[in-house]
């Protein structure tokens, strides 16, 4: 497992050190800084690690499980905090590694001054916009899901991806935007429906029902 990135602030660039060494990061970058491919690698983990760490990710975790009551995993709605911790996930079309694709290129391409915090800062407020799409999850559901063996309607999720390609439409980049027609499209050809979920084959089927019966007797 990597070891998490640690981030030092100054006036004019943050520092962020990994296992190796502290490396500085300016403020602002241009378009010419993300022709190397490594620096483009560099600065999207940067910004996923200050969204993940950020105080407003947390509260607004928290504003879902305590005001919109999304407390408990939106497959196995038995489960709950109390039984197992709940995740948020970022789908179930879009990763947040996505979204950071996305609102950089809204940055370069509207000539934002462009730093990981302030595109850190725009996707942090489109959460509390609920223009991102998330999904509560247990552990154990959210892991079968990032490995791809679940597939969520997207009338499970909270967030408007409607609102969400409204604002960024001119910005999503076409692999990404046939990722999300892909996803609709196999949604509409299994007629997925609010608060099911489909399984990929046939053993992923009987595997999961597994899972399921004994994550059900366990709590």
């Amino acid at each position: 497992m990597e070891e998490p990135l640690e981030f030092i602030e100054d006036e004019m660039s943050i520092k962020a050190k990994d296992k190796s060494d502290y490396f500085k990061i300016k403020y602002y970058k241009d378009e010419k800084y993300f022709f190397s491919k490594s620096a483009y690698t560099r600065f999207t983990k940067a910004v996923e690690q200050l969204v993940y760490t950020a105080p407003e990710y947390s509260a607004y975790i928290a504003f879902l499980k305590n005001s919109v009551k999304l407390d408990h995993c939106m497959i196995l709605s038995g489960i709950n905090d109390d039984k197992a911790e709940i995740e948020m996930h970022h789908g179930p079309i879009l990763t947040l590694h996505d979204y950071v694709i996305i609102t950089l290129e809204y940055f370069l391409k509207t000539k934002k001054p462009t730093s990981t915090f302030l595109v850190a800062k725009e996707i942090l407020k489109d959460h509390q916009n609920n223009i991102i799409q998330v999904v509560m999850l247990s552990k154990t559901m959210h892991q079968l899901v990032t490995a791809k063996k679940l597939i969520i309607p997207l009338e499970m999720a909270w967030g408007s991806l409607d609102n969400y390609l409204y604002k960024y439409q001119e910005y999503v980049p076409e692999e990404i935007m046939n990722k999300i027609n892909d996803y609709k499209r196999l949604c509409d050809e299994n007629k997925l429906e609010d608060n099911k979920f489909i399984k990929l084959n046939k053993q992923v089927t009987d595997w999961n029902t597994k899972v399921v019966e004994l994550i059900q007797k366990d709590n």
